[in-house]
């Protein structure tokens, strides 16, 4: 669980909190994104056997994938872009708005297909744009609760048919 936490504090700092996140220049954050990603994949990776996480990991993957072929950050096209916050001028090779993306024509993307494409209806009351790595990742974490979620007797394991579980120590990170 410390891995997961530890992976998740610079993605905070750098992209959830505007008052530390103005601080880090685009190189820095390009570095920091890819790194965060790979320490999730390691925890995933340790804790493969939980159900869902197989998903998940997947979204990591094709997540990072993008990332690292387009210079650290997700890319997302100005067209999208203007989806999301609307009209809005963006400058294309910069980090959007503070964010983890960075906006790049469509046709200068590598991998397009997994970048920030896909946006929700315009009668929702909040606009994202998001890939299909994050498809990948919401069913992961939903499928991880969904079974985590089921009862089971008091005293008993989640784990798959055929393993061992020993409830004195727990063998996932």
């Amino acid at each position: 669980m410390e891995l997961a936490l530890l992976a998740f504090l610079p993605q905070g700092l750098v992209f959830f909190l505007p008052q530390t996140g103005r601080f880090v220049s685009q190189q820095w954050a390009a570095l920091i994104l890819p790194i965060s990603l790979a320490i999730l994949l390691f925890f995933v990776w340790h804790n493969r056997r939980v159900p869902g996480f197989g998903l998940l990991g997947l979204g990591l993957l094709l997540n990072l994938a993008v990332i690292a072929a387009n210079g650290g950050l997700m890319p997302i096209s100005p067209e999208t872009l203007a989806v999301v916050h609307g009209e809005q001028a963006a400058v294309v090779d910069s980090r959007a708005f503070g964010s983890k993306s960075i906006v790049l024509p469509a046709e200068e993307t590598r991998l397009e297909w997994l970048a920030d494409r896909f946006t929700v209806p315009d009668r929702l009351p909040i606009q994202f744009a998001f890939s299909l790595g994050d498809v990948c990742l919401a069913a992961g974490v939903f499928w991880t609760f969904w079974v985590g979620g089921t009862a089971r007797p008091r005293g008993t394991c989640a784990v798959p048919e055929g393993e061992t579980c020993s409830l004195e120590t727990p063998e996932r990170v």
